[in-house]
């Protein structure tokens, strides 16, 4: 089970804290096999809204392994000086000692300065908040400041830019361990807006055919996807909506621009890539999971083109 460890610095910003905070506690609710923790490096520790936290424990008891991921949240401009701190030091070396078992490290926004101070940044691209990637890039010369990107990722390193953008870095982390299933699910749970940046440009199938307002056709796609094995019929969906199968099939072609068996089609499809891709499941048993009448017609489909 990963860990997935915040560090609390003394004036954080709250969201930068709670937005990432937030979408993997969904995403354990949805039945993500992970665990949350939070460590201070500092005797205490307070937002920068004055907001008090206790009984944070200190990063020295705990030892993050393989698969660990370590949050940064940005922290007030004012205390960016006291990073350059003498007191800092073991923090920093027990920072540093990370990368090598295997353990990602995350800033956001003003929390590349941390990393920068412990020297994780020398060598690495990176990025933070746009008002402060100048500073960024003259406090750590050997390092390359993006600009205009959401997040950046160099050997183990991540980097996002300001405030809600950890938000979109936290999307991106659940996406690579746990598949773009449960991180739709966790964006639609907490009604966001998946937002990739510049390298990662292909688009979510789970996404597609989603930007609409009708109730029931939402209702329908949603029951298509938490039932990929069922394959349900017309009339099972008709049900789910509230609407007869004829009016069904009308109103999900109008509102999602394909039909039903297109989509559930796309959907299962999807799904069962990301089965061939992160699971030693057979071909049969990852058609039956996913709906297919045989291994045959599962693999016709993966031969076609993403």
């Amino acid at each position: 089970m990963p860990t997935i460890l915040f560090v609390v610095p003394d004036q954080c910003t709250l969201l930068d804290l709670a937005g990432p905070v937030q979408v993997f506690e969904e995403a354990r609710a949805q039945g993500a096999d992970l665990q949350l923790a939070y460590v201070q490096y500092q005797p205490t520790a307070r937002s920068s809204a004055g907001l008090a936290f206790a009984a944070v424990s200190h990063y020295s008891s705990v030892r993050p392994q393989a698969g660990d991921l370590v949050i940064i949240p940005g922290i007030a401009d004012d205390a960016l000086p006291a990073l350059a701190s003498a007191e800092h030091q073991d923090f920093y070396d027990w920072l540093r000692a990370l990368p090598e078992r295997g353990v990602a490290l995350c800033s956001v926004c003003t929390g590349a300065f941390l990393l920068g101070a412990a020297g994780l940044l020398s060598g690495r691209t990176c990025t933070t908040h746009w008002q402060h990637v100048g500073a960024l890039q003259q406090t750590y010369p050997d390092s390359w400041v993006l600009t205009d990107r959401l997040y950046v990722h160099d050997r183990g390193v991540y980097t996002s830019a300001g405030i809600a953008a950890g938000i979109d870095l936290a999307l991106a982390l659940l996406e690579e361990r746990f598949g773009a299933l449960l991180t739709y699910k966790v964006s639609r749970r907490l009604v966001l807006y998946y937002r990739r940046n510049g390298v990662h440009g292909q688009v979510s199938v789970y996404l597609d055919h989603r930007n609409h307002l009708h109730p029931g056709v939402h209702r329908a796609q949603d029951y298509l996807l938490n039932h990929l094995a069922e394959n349900p019929t017309l009339e099972v969906l008709a049900e789910v909506a509230h609407s007869s199968p004829r009016n069904l099939t009308r109103l999900f072609r109008q509102h999602a621009g394909v039909s039903i068996n297109e989509f559930s089609t796309k959907i299962r499809t999807e799904a069962a890539r990301t089965l061939v891709a992160t699971s030693s499941l057979t071909r049969q048993a990852i058609a039956e999971r996913c709906g297919f009448r045989d291994p045959r017609q599962l693999q016709r489909l993966l031969a076609r083109p993403a």
